[in-house]
């Protein structure tokens, strides 16, 4: 698991197994929940257009492992989609990524 000084972002870069996304995921489903219920707001991701293959692969690994929590524990994916959108815009592939798992649902 990447240093916990990182950005999720930034440690879904450093992930080379699918138990580090995992964790990625519960920490980021942790935040959302910590910070909709205090007004204290924490940036969790870094504004950067650039993507590698890798880190494409990781935030479709992301999206893939935050869909599974989603569902497994009946989370509004709108919620989540929105919270996303504003914190790393809406052509993100994180975002682009869940958007289309809404429309095929």
């Amino acid at each position: 698991m990447p240093p916990g000084f990182f950005s999720i972002l930034d440690k879904i870069q450093y992930c080379y197994t699918s138990e580090c996304i995992e964790k990625i995921v519960n920490e980021y489903l942790f935040s959302l929940i910590k910070e909709s219920s205090s007004s204290n707001n924490i940036k969790l991701f870094n504004d950067d257009d650039s993507v590698t293959e890798n880190e494409f692969f990781n935030y479709y690994k992301f999206s893939e492992a935050l869909l599974e929590k989603a569902i497994e524990n009946d989370i509004d994916l709108s919620i989540i989609i929105n919270d996303l959108e504003g914190k790393l815009g809406k052509t993100h592939p994180i975002v682009v990524l869940l958007k289309q798992f809404l429309i095929e649902e």
